[in-house]
């Protein structure tokens, strides 16, 4: 049974961080932002408490006159180290250092470890989620006992004067660099969405410092020429540079600043130039209005005021040029960038369900074909009221299509041409030298295929499918990984007891039922029983429409199964048959995801009524078959009594 109760998520109603008035309410709210607040400062008081017990070597006048060294504090190089003076400094520095910069990340990690197994409720996602929120649920702990230990480590190597050789410093840093590399790349602790994007960006990250560090090294050590130096730089520098375009890249991608152009064009005409005179002329009135002069500045100094007066001006009438200038043209790339990932993001491998209790297909991509006319060498274009014409000179989405033949409305000699905005029946035939050839209003076309290697996307569509790992075999291994992880979950983290033995069914369910509700507009928070219940009625929904779809024309396990090395594609996914039913694998991780966000009663609850609908499906399915094999075997004279065959079949069950 789903519980009816909502969760009841409490209202902030004092300055966002309070519920009410009271005392225990301004503790309770008061919580994380101390916690935080501690946490940012860390960094700045440990190097000041290092700093307290730096030193460094120097050869001074001893005892007698005799030249020694000594190991003299740089915070005052009058004071010996750890001795007379300094020694008190010392003491508070190392007493500080305990208790702050180790004894708060253990005691920190000690409160998140109490509520280990809650960490996604409210309560525990508000107080400590800064801490842990974008790491997978086993690694909680990873921002406090690795990165911050990285970063204290590194610290101890530059302000302790362990070794106080700089080479040796160097050896330290290559060290921590190359365990911190190894120790990440064997966990992979960050959210595995995008196909474990933030890991191997992470992983990029400690790559590019330990083969910086590597190279400075192998510099100093061998005290190479100045050819061999300015060569070393140069890598050193085209390294961290290609690091931090591909981190640019990548975070305005993710963050959805910049549409595709198909998104752009939506609204379309006079409303589409308004909205962007509109952004241009906001930011240029923001920058106005920051540097002219406000009414009670009347009486200041003149030159500033007239330099405001014509910088506004300037910004009026002649920034809002710039600003189009770079909104225009600057942002160019991040826009192609933005058109090709939406394009592959589409092409990637699907799972298509079929039914309950049948296996789960992979359909993939394929390009399609291209028609260019015989007579005129254009390329077949179909327009957006789905009419086709011979008008294009290049490849485009437009003039790709799929050929597929065997459908009810497609008589002998025919097939059905699908394009981006529609479907037509053509005819097919061979010509003398057997290729094949559409025939469409009288004008014969020869196929080929629509990819051309010379076009400059394509090298485009290769460093964007490799970065975000579109290919083929990546996402195969994505769907392995995103049904693994789907079973991982509910045996460790869900601490179920059974193994749904459909669970494949409740793998592509799920995230199709998840995207019907926010294609319309809706959210899914599954932390709510409400929402919890929407998503059941489209699962209900979606296994009653297979069902009828399905009546009469459904295949056997055993058909399905043996068609194992046959492969289905699709060359524009709105237009196939088994769209409403193909997932992603970025949806089934998108829904593991929004299943570790709840407690185990509400996941086991939830789990029991999706099994419970998968379930009533099944025993529809398995009381038609058995009708129907029942009838099949029957003697001739109960066949052609066909209805008190049915009734006595009927009262049987």
């Amino acid at each position: 049974m789903m519980d009816d109760m909502d969760e009841v998520i409490p209202t902030f109603a004092v300055f966002g961080f309070f519920k009410t008035t009271g005392l225990s309410d301004i503790f309770n709210g008061i919580v994380p932002i101390v916690l935080i607040t501690v946490y940012s400062n860390w960094d700045f008081v440990t190097k000041r408490l290092l700093m307290a017990v730096q030193t460094q070597s120097y050869t001074v006048e001893g005892e007698g006159g005799l030249p020694e060294t000594q190991m003299r504090w740089m915070g005052d190089t009058r004071l010996e180290g750890h001795k007379g003076d300094h020694l008190p400094v010392a003491m508070i520095a190392y007493s500080g250092l305990t208790m702050w910069s180790f004894g708060f990340l253990v005691f920190l990690g000690l409160l998140i470890n109490r509520s280990s197994s809650k960490l996604q409720d409210f309560k525990n996602l508000r107080t400590y989620g800064y801490f842990y929120n974008g790491y997978t649920a086993s690694y909680w702990w990873w921002e406090l006992g690795v990165k911050r230990i990285d970063v204290l480590l590194v610290y101890l190597c530059t302000y302790v004067s362990v070794f106080p050789d700089v080479k040796a410093k160097l050896v330290l840093y290559n060290g921590i660099a190359a365990v911190l590399w190894a120790v990440h790349s064997a966990a992979s602790p960050y959210d595995q969405r995008s196909n474990s994007l933030v890991d191997r960006l992470e992983s990029l990250g400690l790559r590019v410092r330990f083969f910086t560090l590597f190279l400075i090294q192998v510099l100093l050590l061998l005290d190479g020429s100045s050819t061999l130096c300015l060569v070393v730089a140069l890598v050193v520098v085209i390294i961290n540079a290609v690091f931090v375009i591909v981190i640019i890249v990548t975070f305005i991608q993710e963050t959805g600043t910049f549409g595709t152009p198909e998104e752009e064009e939506i609204g379309g005409g006079d409303d589409e130039e308004d909205g962007k005179h509109g952004k241009v002329d906001g930011a240029s009135s923001a920058a106005t209005s920051s540097v002219t002069p406000k009414g009670d500045n009347e009486g200041g100094n003149p030159l500033k005021m007239c330099a405001q007066y014509l910088f506004g001006l300037f910004v009026k009438y002649i920034g809002r040029y710039v600003v189009t200038f770079v909104m225009k043209y600057l942002m160019i790339p991040f826009h192609i960038i933005a058109d090709v990932k939406a394009k592959l993001d589409e092409e990637v491998p699907h799972l298509a369900w079929h039914g309950v209790g049948l296996p789960i297909q992979v359909v993939e991509h394929h390009p399609g074909i291209a028609l260019k006319n015989e007579r005129t060498k254009r390329y077949l274009t179909m327009k957006e009221d789905g009419s086709l014409a011979a008008t294009s000179r290049m490849v485009n989405k437009k003039t790709t299509f799929e050929l597929s033949f065997g459908e009810e409305n497609c008589p002998e000699g025919t097939g059905q041409l699908t394009g981006t905005y529609g479907s037509v029946v053509v005819d097919v035939f061979t010509n003398d030298d057997g290729d094949q050839q559409v025939r469409y209003e009288g004008e014969d076309y020869k196929t080929c295929h629509p990819g051309v290697w010379w076009h400059p996307k394509v090298i485009l569509r290769a460093w964007v499918s490799s970065h975000y790992k579109l290919r083929r075999r990546d996402q195969r291994n994505y769907i392995a990984r995103g049904i693994s992880e789907t079973l991982s979950y509910l045996l460790v983290q869900g601490n179920v007891h059974v193994i749904p033995h459909n669970i494949n069914d409740f793998v592509c369910l799920m995230p199709i039922a998840i995207r019907r509700i926010t294609s319309a507009g809706g959210t899914v928070d599954l932390s709510r029983a409400s929402c919890r219940r929407d998503v059941l009625e489209e699962v209900k929904y979606l296994v009653n429409t297979k069902n009828e779809s399905n009546r009469g024309k459904r295949m056997s396990v055993n058909t399905m199964t043996n068609s194992l090395s046959e492969s289905t594609t699709f060359t524009h996914k709105a237009h196939s048959a088994l769209s409403e039913f193909m997932v992603t694998p970025e949806e089934i991780m998108g829904m593991i995801v929004m299943l570790q966000r709840l407690s185990e009663g509400p996941l086991h609850d939830l789990i029991l009524a999706s099994m419970e609908i998968i379930k009533r499906q099944q025993d529809k399915v398995d009381e038609e078959q058995a009708k129907s094999m029942s009838l099949k075997w029957a003697p001739k004279s109960m066949v052609s009594h066909g209805g008190d065959a049915e009734e006595d079949f009927g009262s049987c069950v």
